[in-house]
């Protein structure tokens, strides 16, 4: 009998911002406090995080066998779970569909957060305005299969002895010339170049930019 277990988790992730002045697009991580604070590691990650699953969500992932990291059955429970190995197909089937009925379909309620609510590191309050935010829009672009990390090369702090995959359902935020800039100029915020991504190997290790952040291995080039 196989009893492989694997961990898995969904995510909706913002990893480019531009403009339809100048249709450039510009990826960007956030500089993660905890890791700065904390260990004093510049940690670059995109704006964005776990997807939340409704009440009915959790319950259709119940019956494939996830066990959750946190107790299910109420709405708002983040997709992290272990699952067993043969089940993983479905799982990632079961997250590109992008069924709101099922989970949370957009990065809106996360980037909303980082942005215009939290203190980033390096950062004296919110980076945006409630009137700023109103000038993002978000556009879906792809789902994505993480490839196998590299042996121990992992972004997640709750990394342990059995496998973890991930799937990422990427967004492109378009907004206006001047709440690009006030990103780029903000010390919590690196815009970088895709010579910079590409250090992350499509997602399969951590990375480094130019001014020496780490970039986290959820960051990447997309095709």
């Amino acid at each position: 009998m196989n009893d492989q277990k694997v961990r898995f988790s969904a995510a909706n992730l913002v990893l480019t911002f531009g403009c339809a002045e100048t249709g450039v697009q510009h990826y960007v991580g956030l500089l993660n406090r905890k890791a700065l604070e904390k260990k004093g590691q510049r940690l670059l990650t995109p704006p964005g995080g776990a997807i939340e699953l409704t009440e009915k969500g959790a319950s259709a992932l119940l019956s494939l066998g996830a066990e959750f990291e946190e107790e299910p059955g109420t709405s708002g429970i983040d997709a992290r779970f272990t699952i067993p190995a043969d089940r993983l197909e479905e799982v990632f089937r079961f997250f590109e569909t992008r069924d709101e009925q099922l989970f949370e379909i957009s990065a809106e309620r996360e980037l909303m957060e980082e942005l215009g609510q939290k203190e980033l590191a390096l950062q004296d309050g919110p980076l945006l305005t409630a009137a700023e935010l109103t000038q993002i829009e978000l556009q879906f672009t792809r789902s994505i299969r993480q490839p196998l990390p590299l042996s121990g090369s992992g972004t997640s702090a709750r990394e342990g002895s059995i496998p973890t995959r991930r799937l990422f359902n990427v967004f492109h935020a378009n907004t206006t010339q001047a709440v690009l800039k006030k990103l780029q100029e903000s010390e919590a915020v690196e815009f970088l170049t895709q010579d910079e991504v590409a250090t992350t190997q499509g997602g399969r290790c951590k990375g480094l930019s130019h001014r020496g952040s780490t970039i986290g291995d959820n960051v990447f080039l997309l095709p």
